[in-house]
């Protein structure tokens, strides 16, 4: 019974710390949002702040080089 118990604690502990972790991290707004600017310089968006009760996003874009 103990060992049932734990079995689930740590589930329960495991699911809802990836579930956080997935609703702090930034995320892409969708990987075709990538642009080239020639260069090697690529950009995308990133979501920065949401509210789903107004339905509010906030979106920042965000450029870098690729290579070495």
């Amino acid at each position: 019974m103990f060992k049932f118990i734990t079995t689930r604690l740590s589930l329960a502990v495991t699911v809802s710390s990836l579930a956080g972790a997935m609703l702090m991290a930034p995320q892409t707004a969708s990987a075709g949002n990538t642009v080239s600017k020639g260069g090697g310089v690529k950009c995308y968006w990133v979501l920065v702040s949401s509210n789903p009760a107004t339905g509010s996003y906030v979106y920042t874009q965000v450029c870098r080089k690729g290579g070495v």
